[in-house]
């Protein structure tokens, strides 16, 4: 048997926790992408005939769901006659997965279970248990050990290491989407992910307002998504945006059918249109959280949704495991404020304004998913940059060179103006899908003065 293989009898916790970090920064350092290393799913071997350690299992699996990490349960039964006689599904915790393992069964056949960690939790040293353990490939097997509130904590640590090292930081680029005589120019859309990667963008987020998704059919969204993934070489991350819609049931649903590997989380806005109260927006985002595999941004933006999550709902949303940011677009300092004073460790604030990405990062914002960037990421990215840094004497000069620009971006809408600069600039056509129109002639010009002016 491989080192690697072998099972670690009375692990040590401290030692536990060692490795665990070591397998944090092991992946990164092989360019990993950081957002694949959370710890998603465990399996736990226990004694089904003990009660003591059985107990003690259901109320750790419990803990353990609460952040989001799946478990299966593995129990042991030296005679399965007694099997009816044990109330196992009154037991179960909801959505475990459990298996039995009779005495004298081929217990290799447990062995292809897809999780992080294994955890004995058998007080009894049953010999079928340990043989399991030692066999299985789980990345990182521990115990036998009976101490589950040490591990749950230990546990607990790690996966906020790495909402840590996957929070979503600095500028962030709302892709816009070009067409050429109204089809996806694919080259185009390639171009301008270069571009904004080779100068200072942080990540990437397609399929968002900017991308006109609402226009795009379900196959011309996930064409747009893996031609960003092309263009992303380094693995920056992308956020997708695609699951802003006003139905919770149809976006579970598309998440279920979505590939996302490689994706770094979702952006979801707001329901438009149905106008729902504060508690049926915190279901709604709730519901999505809990059945997304990915991490949610929530998207605050009542210009457009004609609702705003308010502070005390943000709050609240942001105590879930699974989502670990907003993008606050409502304009409303006193909210921003109140929501960056209170908001618990792991969540994040980006601004979805680009006038204002400035003052809120010096009242606590870690960036911005920008419009503007898509044209000039240089420009914004030296700002947003000097900002996070402390320096915004050097961020309001960058600041104050794009100002003529902003205004001319959204007079007609968003990604009227964007899309009328990047044409400008030779990047792709102006062209939009109805209802949107290019940009008029008149207001065309003011913009071609203020980009001249850079």
């Amino acid at each position: 048997m491989s080192k690697s293989n072998s099972f670690l009898y009375g692990f040590r916790l401290a030692q536990f926790q060692k490795i665990l970090r070591k397998r944090i920064a092991g992946r990164v350092s092989k360019k990993q992408p950081v957002h694949e290393l959370k710890v998603s799913q465990i399996a736990i071997l226990f004694d089904a005939t003990d009660l003591e350690s059985k107990n003690e299992v259901i109320r750790f699996s419990q803990a353990i769901q609460r952040l989001n990490i799946r478990v299966n349960l593995i129990a042991f039964l030296d005679h399965p006659e007694r099997l009816s006689g044990l109330p196992f599904r009154h037991f179960i915790p909801k959505d475990c997965s459990f298996f039995f393992i009779p005495k004298n069964s081929d217990i290799d056949t447990f062995l292809d279970f897809p999780y992080d960690i294994l955890i004995n939790a058998d007080l009894k040293q049953n010999l079928s248990l340990h043989y399991l353990a030692a066999i299985s490939q789980a990345p990182l097997k521990v115990g036998p050990h009976t101490m589950l509130d040490e591990y749950y904590h230990l546990i607990l640590d790690t996966k906020f290491a790495f909402m840590a090292a996957s929070l979503l930081k600095g500028l962030g680029t709302a892709l816009v989407t070009p067409f050429n005589n109204q089809v996806i120019d694919f080259v185009a859309l390639k171009k301008i992910v270069q571009y904004n990667l080779a100068n200072g963008v942080d990540f990437l987020v397609p399929l968002g307002t900017t991308g006109e998704t609402s226009t795009l059919t379900d196959t011309e969204c996930l064409q747009v998504l893996d031609a960003v993934m092309e263009a992303n070489p380094e693995n920056k991350p992308v956020v997708c945006g695609w699951f802003g819609k006003n139905n919770t049931q149809l976006v579970i649903d598309l998440l279920k059918k979505t590939p996302l590997d490689g994706i770094h989380s979702i952006l979801v806005a707001s329901p438009y249109y149905n106008k729902p109260s504060q508690t049926g927006l915190f279901h709604h985002f709730i519901a999505i959280a809990d059945h997304s595999p990915k991490p949610v941004v929530l998207y605050n933006v009542p210009s457009r949704t004609a609702v705003n999550i308010n502070a005390e709902t943000t709050l609240r949303l942001a105590e879930h495991p699974n989502i670990i940011g907003t993008k606050e677009a409502s304009g409303d300092f006193n909210q921003i404020m109140e929501i960056l004073k209170y908001r618990p460790a792991g969540f994040s604030m980006l601004s979805g304004d680009d006038m204002l990405t400035l003052p809120m990062i010096a009242c606590g914002a870690e960036g911005v998913i920008s419009v503007i960037s898509n044209a000039f990421p240089r420009i914004f990215s030296e700002m947003v940059n000097a900002a996070l840094a402390g320096n915004l004497v050097k961020a309001k000069a960058k600041n104050d060179l794009l100002l003529d620009v902003h205004k001319w971006l959204y007079v007609e809408g968003n990604p009227v103006g964007i899309k009328a600069a990047l044409s400008l600039l030779s990047w792709c056509t102006d062209e939009v899908r109805l209802p949107l129109y290019p940009l008029s002639e008149q207001n065309r010009a003011h913009l071609k003065e203020a980009v001249k002016s850079l």
